[in-house]
């Protein structure tokens, strides 16, 4: 071998090493901490046997294991173009990192809780969730799995999920079932309260994405997605809207009257082609749950004057002039939609409904006919859904 081709051979791998050191940096200066709501103190990271405190920007890497205690929340990016949300009361850990892959472990010893993922679609970027009974795994989608340690639940809002069986311990040899497939609005099964706390965690993980433009492209794709969620959470449980709303509120108070705007937006499109959802009552709920939520902003959100009539009137004021925008012209459905609105709103916040209704009627030319009482509105109370309750997942 000649002096030339030594030097030339000495030359391509120093460049290939200098490649595969660079992605490795690169890789590295992605899969990190990119957002904490709630009790900060909460959120730690298991690292080679130490526990170390969670902080904002913190770089993550293949067996970490992330904990997160009551009332916290921690938004980890594994690479660009994927949010997982670990939510409150979760153990999980990182089992694979990579440039387009990445999986999260809801099986590490002390493991279960609640995961949220975002995955920007059209990208090629793949993403699982490990559970018990199989791993969770999707292509440009939002999904929520919650698992207790032994069995899951999972839930599509977007795009879809592939379930692949993973081997019992107990029995490795076992023949596995196959793979199933769930497309958007639909779940491994469970009851309407699994399905309320995987819609609520799912559309607060999503607007607390959607309000931090500081996440580049995976904020502006919860923008979007924010419509997707809503959409599948009025089609497949239309009684959950103001549980998730008033959850996702509290996370994301800038995002309170887009929530509104999106739930009645959603609705109205739906009853246009056919559904027979009530407008008026997605109306109520909306108004109600950002109302409620507003009240009690979780720690680390921006606060905002939540139980004024201000906020209530303007609360109901977009809902309205949402459904007009939708392309709802029927005096009398806006007439009840501007009820259910006021109700909401004033329900939700604590505000006198006759003064809520006066300014709305008002401001968009619609008649308030229920006149919920001269104090405040009758409706079912709403409260923000806590994602650490304990829940008997289906899946298995």
């Amino acid at each position: 071998m000649t002096h030339l081709t030594r030097k030339l051979l000495s030359t391509i791998a120093l460049g290939l090493m200098s490649l595969v050191l660079s992605a490795a940096v690169a890789q590295a200066q992605d899969s990190k901490i990119v957002k904490i709501i709630g009790n900060a103190q909460g959120a730690t990271i298991t690292r080679n046997g130490a526990t170390i405190q969670l902080t904002e920007g913190m770089p993550i890497q293949v067996k970490d294991i992330i904990n997160t205690g009551a009332g916290v929340d921690v938004y980890v990016q594994p690479y660009a173009g994927v949010v997982a949300t670990v939510k409150q009361n979760s153990h999980v850990g990182v089992s694979m990192l990579a440039a387009d892959d990445a999986e999260l472990d809801l099986t590490v010893a002390g493991g279960g809780g609640s995961v949220v993922a975002q995955i920007e679609p059209n990208k090629g970027h793949k993403f699982g969730v490990r559970t018990p009974k199989g791993v969770a795994a999707a292509k440009g989608t939002v999904y929520t799995v919650v698992s207790d340690g032994v069995t899951y639940h999972v839930e599509t809002f977007a795009g879809s999920v592939t379930i692949t069986p993973i081997p019992d311990p107990a029995n490795p040899n076992a023949p596995l079932p196959p793979a199933i497939t769930l497309g958007a609005g639909t779940s491994t099964g469970g009851t309407s309260e699994q399905n309320a706390v995987a819609a609520s965690i799912a559309l607060a993980a999503v607007a607390v994405v959607a309000q931090d433009t500081n996440l580049g492209s995976a904020s502006t794709t919860a923008g979007t997605e924010l419509s997707v969620v809503m959409n599948s959470i009025i089609k497949s449980s239309p009684e959950a809207v103001g549980t998730a709303v008033a959850s996702a509120a509290s996370a994301a108070p800038g995002q309170a009257t887009n929530l509104v705007q999106t739930a009645v937006t959603q609705a109205a499109n739906l009853a246009q082609s056919g559904s027979t959802v009530s407008v008026a009552n997605i109306a109520q709920q909306a108004t109600q749950g950002a109302t409620t939520g507003l009240k009690s902003p979780a720690s680390g959100t921006e606060s905002q004057t939540s139980g004024s009539t201000t906020t209530a009137t303007t609360l109901a004021t977009a809902a309205v002039n949402a459904a007009k925008s939708a392309g709802v012209t029927d005096t009398t459905q806006l007439n009840n939609i501007a009820t259910g609105a006021v109700t909401g709103a004033a329900s939700g916040s604590g505000q006198n409904a006759t003064d809520i209704g006066t300014t709305v009627q008002t401001n968009t030319a619609t008649s308030v006919s229920a006149n919920p009482t001269n104090t405040n509105a009758n409706a079912t109370p709403i409260t923000t859904i806590d994602p650490g309750i304990k829940v008997s997942p289906s899946g298995g």
